[in-house]
């Protein structure tokens, strides 16, 4: 366990590179506003930084408060989604905005239990949210700093170990507790993102080399790989995940919604078999249990 000493410099060296190196986000600047640090936060759950950067600005010109977007219809934060996929994370946001203004009377609550019960917050997010939005010192475990801790701690640990979720969780609470713990989460997710990376470890610039289990370890060749992920259900060799952000686009462009068979046109399928059909009955029906779409008699919308 990395303690003591070693931690006041562990800290000190990850902090003072950050502070040279830092990563430039709209949610981190001085003047970030908690309601958009939140809608950055899930934003960012499936989603690049690069393109959350590029598009969170639009999105919140578009709903400039918790009360625009608890007013906003299920059209229109699609609508406003565009570019960031996974759109039922759309839907989720808008109906929390709409709990924090009924219960909360529109203030983001700091309370990690109440945040959790908030549509499309697991326990990530209402831990970053507590964190970033109001400096709550509690643990926040990304990919990132899951990556760096457990390098930090053994040289064998694979990038998605689990087993040392304990002694990480308590080597996260040992370096916040006399720091600010927004910027040191920030500098380990930098450091994960920029130099300790997945498949190559750039160990000769890290700020934490002199410290690290792994330190000039890390290479393709060597990284054990994570567990699988279950298999992607795809049609046609394309995952449906694409097929039904694809029929969302197509309902971006449609003033009145479209007919199935429209759909199934608009999306190749001119001429449908019952395999087909029943997919894309299959497609349908995952957008309208999310609350993305209904089907009225067989016409395709936005839901209310």
């Amino acid at each position: 366990m990395l303690l003591g000493k070693d931690t006041i410099r562990i800290r000190s060296a990850l902090l003072n590179w950050y502070g040279e190196n830092r990563r430039s986000y709209p949610w981190r600047n001085p003047d970030a506003t908690p309601y958009m640090v939140m809608v950055s936060e899930i934003m960012l759950q499936q989603t690049q930084a690069s393109r959350v950067a590029e598009l969170l600005p639009h999105f919140i010109n578009r709903f400039p408060t918790i009360q625009a977007l608890s007013d906003a219809s299920t059209a229109e934060v699609i609508m406003a989604w565009r570019g960031l996929g996974y759109n039922n994370r759309a839907v989720r946001l808008r109906d929390a905005a709409r709990i924090i203004v009924r219960d909360f009377d529109g203030s983001i609550p700091s309370d990690e239990f109440e945040l959790r019960k908030l549509p499309g917050f697991g326990n990530y997010t209402a831990a970053a949210v507590a964190t970033f939005v109001h400096g709550v010192k509690t643990v926040v475990i990304d990919v990132n700093i899951r990556r760096v801790g457990t390098r930090l701690l053994t040289k064998d640990a694979t990038d998605g170990e689990t087993s040392l979720d304990d002694t990480l969780t308590q080597l996260v609470r040992t370096f916040i507790q006399d720091a600010d713990p927004s910027e040191w989460y920030q500098a380990m997710m930098d450091l994960g993102s920029t130099i300790c990376k997945a498949r190559k470890a750039e160990c000769s610039v890290c700020p934490l080399q002199h410290y690290c289990a792994s330190a000039h370890s890390i290479t393709a060749s060597n990284v054990k790989p994570r567990e699988l992920k279950r298999r992607e259900q795809t049609f046609m060799g394309r995952p449906n995940r694409l097929w039904r952000g694809a029929l969302v686009e197509l309902l971006r462009s449609s003033s009145n919604g479209l007919t199935k068979n429209q759909a199934l046109g608009a999306l190749q399928f001119n001429t449908a078999d019952q395999t087909t059909c029943e997919w894309f009955e299959g497609i349908v029906d995952a957008l309208a249990r999310d609350g993305v779409i209904v089907d009225a008699r067989g016409r395709l919308r936005f839901a209310d």
